[in-house]
Order: C-alpha cells, then structure tokens, then sequence
C-alpha cells in the first residue's frame, strides 16, 4: 500500500494509518530539515528525497527508480522569442513513449510511477526555467547549464543545443596577458575556469580576437570557430576595464624586466 499522495512539490504522508516506524521516520527527517510539518501530515519534498537510502525509501514506499533515459528536444533559434524546450522519455530502443507525465521528481506511465535520479530532476528543472521568457544571455546560459546537466544525467540532446554543435564558453573569472610593444601596452582577456575549486586558463585566443574587433563590451562574443562567449555582468565590467584602461597595468611592466605577465584581475 502506497503510504503517500502526490504533490506539486513533493510526496505528503497523511498523518492516519501509518505505521509508527513509519511515523518515527517521517519525525526523524523533520528533525533533520529533510521534511516538513503540514496541515494534516507531512510532506517530503522532492529535492530532499534524493538523500534517502534505498532502504528508506523502501519504508516510504516511493516508487521504483526511472527505468527511462531522458531527452531534451528544441523548437526555434537560440533568443528567439518561440524557442523553447520539450522533454521526451525514450525507452531501450531510443523510441519516445507515448503522452508520458512528468510531475516534479516523478514520472508517469501508463498506470506506472517512477523516481527520476537527482541529476534527471535538476535537468528538468533546468529546462523548465529554460521555457521561460529569458534575456539572450540567459539563453546561452541556460543552453551551456542543460548540456552539462544532460551529461550528468545521462540524457540526450538534440542536435541544434549539444556540445559538438553548440560550443559555448562562460568563463568564472578573467585574468589578463599583457606585453609592451616599443612604447605601447598591449593587453588582452584571459579567461579561467573553476575545476573543483582551481582556475584553469581557457583557450582564449578565439576570443581575443572577437574581443579586439569591438569597440563595445558585449554580454556574448562569437568567435571565428563559432563558439559563443558568455559574460556575466561582473565579468563584462572587468571586460570594461581591460578595454578602457590598458595604461592601468603599465607599472607593472616598468618595475618587472619580463615582457610578458599574467595576474588575476576579476
């Protein structure tokens, strides 16, 4: 007997007829922030549900892990106001099922339920807000966001928003290169990226270019090779000042005999 009903937001236990195992569960992950207390029972939401052994789960009675592997499709250009998401459940030969229903963590089919993984439920959640009226910096986020998640939750993309199609860059941080050149200081964005909590330099030589052919900061750049460069509007503020001030970091190159320097600005 399934102990729980269905929520927008999560499984809620009424509070008659369960068991006081159950009872004493359901109280311990309250304790634990892991549920809440409401009107007439308790609700597990969907987020903190992922944190359950299996064997607590079982005790809930949640239904059985999602047999199904996920796909993202798209309709429309990237910033387009009719571009938007659809999400498709394919079975063990890639074929999409038929009317499938997605509610929060679970999915529906025919008259089966099922878990999605962690990594399913932020994809849809990811896709979700991706179907919403964004900025075109938003969207590009939104894109490169979708395509990480689609990795880690073992999903499909389409071939318009996947990686080999759709190279897009979002730097964390920008350092800068600079050189002094007769009586001129020639600088130029370097890009980094956080890889378990190390900045690492992106190839940035793509970019240089775009960046060098503008006279004003963009939110995205487009490299020769295609691939998209998104700022964030902090990062666009340091884009702003490697641009108008390159005599800023000429003492650097008088108290240092090197001719070529990197440090960290942003």
């Amino acid at each position: 007997m399934t102990l729980w009903l269905e929520r927008a937001k999560g499984y809620f236990f009424p509070r008659e007829n369960l068991s006081a195992v159950t009872a004493t569960k359901l109280q311990m992950l309250t304790l634990d922030d892991a549920a809440q207390v409401v009107d007439g029972g308790t609700l597990l939401p969907f987020e903190k549900s992922f944190g359950l052994t299996e064997e607590d789960a079982e005790l809930l009675t949640l239904p059985p892990r999602n047999p199904y592997r996920l796909s993202i499709r798209t309709a429309g250009y990237i910033g387009a106001r009719d571009f938007h998401y659809a999400v498709d459940v394919l079975n063990s030969d890639g074929r999409p099922l038929i009317k499938p229903q997605i509610n929060g963590a679970l999915l529906h089919v025919d008259e089966e339920t099922f878990r999605l993984t962690a990594e399913q439920f932020a994809l849809i959640e990811l896709v979700d807000a991706g179907n919403k009226n964004l900025s075109r910096e938003e969207n590009f986020l939104t894109v490169k966001r979708i395509q990480n998640q689609a990795e880690a939750a073992g999903a499909q993309l389409d071939g318009y928003i996947s990686a080999g199609n759709k190279k897009i860059v979002v730097p964390d941080k920008l350092s800068v290169d600079f050189a002094e050149h007769g009586d001129k200081v020639i600088v130029q964005p370097v890009l980094l990226e956080n890889h378990g909590g190390e900045l690492k330099p992106i190839d940035s030589a793509d970019f240089q270019g775009a960046f060098a052919n503008r006279k004003n900061i963009l939110g995205i750049y487009r490299g020769k090779g295609g691939a998209q460069y998104v700022f964030s509007q902090t990062l666009r503020g340091g884009l702003e000042q490697i641009k108008s001030r390159p005599s800023d970091y000429r003492f650097v190159l008088q108290d240092n005999p090197m001719t070529h320097h990197r440090r960290q600005q942003f």
